[in-house]
């Protein structure tokens, strides 16, 4: 690669347009959902629809992945349970894409089936084709004397045609642990905090998940004594609550910090997509009003606010969706006495007046057959749904007086500078990196903006010494800024300068910014020997008048410089070093032509060399 000298110039004036995208490649991991008694919604075209005929088999928790383009690849009930009292005895499966046995659990391994978050299903960190699935077993097994607690499999998609395959089967990692179970994105992103309760202590159980595999439990003090049934992280991970008591997770070390406790339900709530906002029924009945607490707020407790008021339903899990909405799976007893169970939706969660969507999809179900109903949706690690990051755009941009950038980065309803900016365009007088979060009713998108000082680059071929590589031409890149003159420290005004001895350089840049100078330096090396010009202009005006060898550094003892014409007539001899050809034969301006050279000299402590070639006269 070639060494570059920058010189930083001020910012001038930016206009780029951006505009917000409903899903991102990590949401698409949530693309396809199945659960409940062959329930199934698909959201690949932005807004979900009912899929018909879904294979699925669950009470309570279950799990679906999705590859990064949305496709669905293998979903899970958790597990089965002998122990049962809601549908009788149920297996644990694990689905392939086309509702196929992937593998069968039985009824003694994995999770339990009427687990809250009976399992979840998280990739591998360092493969793309591997994924953990984390099983929780259900509070019945505690007076089973079979609990299972926290187990793993591991899913392996390149085996059986690409329908995937178990490869490590029922791996026990902690007991007692019951129905709880979620997972955080590591704030370095190289893995996962895997969280539940211990059943002993009531502590919050941690294990790490990275590339060298699944950590041991590590015991955090929760502070409480109490049951847990459902655990919620944020999307961004800052966020942890259980039984109305709300922690800030960091997502660095995996230690949790008690912050508050609310009003909330302990097995219906859900953070939105932002993390700002927390949803939940003010108790765990269900026949309470649906509310949101503001996080962002100085006050937590004191920001609730009733999104709808809800009569004669059951509340089941909360789960964000890929649409940036939030899902309910409820039960609700209609007059008729007829069970119904619906999955309704909170939309626009992030905006000022969120609405209720009651029952958009209907599910029958009756008193007789306990398999007709479910309040479960997927368990899925949230860190999928998180706001849209854009990759950072650089700009390297002409600074110009006092050159106030400006940033439009699109069309939304709402904007947050890093700045604390909230106006649709911000003026910026200082290289940085910016971001804006975009925001309209319901998808948030974060966009970055890594602002640098535009350079004047004097670029320098690479070479592994300095004596080897001359001569060689020093250029100017001035990036995007027009350049109007140059002004070398030869005199030279050319975009380039040949250099054909040590020592150090500068050019004078002028663009409409004003003037800069940038600097090169040569490595410090001892290159003593002859350098020769390859021509020369003797035309008096003080610049390359003279033809010679130039010697830098040495002490030369014995110098002969003998030039010819190109007949072989001698037309210059020298016998000092000073003594150089002026373009002259006999007093007589010489004709432009090419011309051969012989110099013999000695350096101290070196034998005589010499050395023969040509130069070009130029009139």
């Amino acid at each position: 690669m070639n060494t570059i000298i920058r010189l930083s110039l001020p910012l001038f004036v930016l206009f780029t347009a951006f505009s917000i995208h409903a899903q991102t490649t990590n949401s698409n991991r949530g693309n396809i959902w199945r659960f409940g008694n062959d329930a199934g919604l698909d959201f690949t075209s932005g807004t979900p629809v009912l899929v018909p005929g879904a294979v699925m088999d669950s009470y309570e928790g279950c799990a679906v992945y999705c590859d990064t383009t949305g496709a669905l690849l293998f979903y899970t009930n958790g597990g089965g349970s002998e122990f049962n009292n809601v549908n009788g005895a149920r297996n644990g499966i694990i689905w392939n894409r086309n509702g196929q046995v992937m593998y069968d659990m039985g009824e003694d391994t994995g999770g339990g089936y009427s687990a809250a978050q009976s399992s979840i299903i998280l990739p591998k960190p360092g493969s793309l084709t591997e994924y953990y699935l984390f099983t929780m077993d259900d509070r019945a097994s505690l007076t089973a004397g079979d609990n299972r607690g926290l187990s793993y499999f591991i899913v392996d998609m390149t085996l059986n045609g690409g329908l995937g395959g178990v490869t490590t089967t029922d791996v026990r990692v902690h007991t007692p642990a019951v129905e709880c179970l979620t997972a955080v994105q590591k704030a370095d992103q190289s893995g996962f905090w895997v969280i539940t309760i211990d059943e002993t202590t009531r502590d919050f159980v941690v294990v790490s998940l990275d590339a060298s595999g699944v950590g041991s439990p590590v015991l955090r003090d929760r502070g409480a004594n109490d049951d847990v049934i459902v655990i919620k992280a944020s999307p961004d991970g800052k966020w942890v609550c259980c039984n109305s008591q709300l922690y800030a997770f960091n997502a660095a070390d995996g230690t949790f910090t008690f912050t508050t406790t609310l009003g909330v339900s302990n097995y219906s709530l859900s953070f939105s997509p932002s993390s700002r906002y927390l949803y939940s029924f003010t108790d765990d009945s269900g026949f309470s009003p649906l509310v949101r607490y503001d996080l962002a707020a100085s006050d937590i407790p004191t920001s609730l606010e009733v999104v709808e008021n809800i009569d004669f339903t059951f509340g089941g899990l909360m789960q964000i969706g890929p649409d940036g909405n939030i899902y309910l799976a409820e039960i609700t007893i209609e007059d008729s006495e007829e069970l119904k169970v619906s999955v309704s939706q909170i939309e626009c969660p992030e905006s000022a007046a969120p609405n209720f969507n009651r029952s958009l999809f209907r599910f029958n179900g009756d008193f007789d057959n306990a398999g007709g109903i479910f309040t479960s949706l997927p368990n899925f690690a949230d860190y999928i749904f998180a706001p849209q990051t854009v990759p950072a755009d650089t700009f390297n941009l002409p600074f110009c007086e006092a050159g106030i950038t400006v940033l439009a980065p699109g069309q939304a309803d709402a904007y947050l500078w890093s700045t604390g900016d909230t106006t649709a365009q911000i003026d910026i007088f200082s290289p940085g990196l910016y971001s804006v979060s975009l925001s309209n009713a319901c998808t948030t998108v974060v966009s970055f903006f890594d602002i640098k000082a535009d350079s004047i680059i004097i670029d320098i071929p690479a070479f592994d010494t300095l004596c080897a590589a001359l001569p060689f031409a020093l250029r100017v890149d001035a990036g995007i800024t027009t350049v109007t003159g140059y002004l070398w420290s030869d005199g030279t005004t050319a975009d380039s300068l040949v250099i054909r001895e040590p020592g150090t350089y500068s050019v004078t840049v002028t663009t409409a910014c004003g003037q800069t100078t940038a600097t090169y330096t040569t490595p410090d090396e001892d290159c003593c020997k002859a350098y020769f010009p390859n021509a020369f202009t003797p035309d008096g005006d003080g610049k390359n008048d003279q033809f010679g060898p130039v010697f830098p550094g040495c002490e030369v003892e014995t110098y002969e410089l003998t030039v010819y014409a190109r007949w072989g007539e001698q037309v210059h001899f020298g016998y000092k070093a000073n003594q150089l050809w002026d373009g002259t034969i006999n007093g007589i301006p010489a004709v432009t032509d090419v011309y051969i050279y012989v110099l013999k000299y000695k350096l101290a402590g070196e034998t005589e060399k010499t050395q023969k070639g040509e130069v070009s006269l130029i009139r």
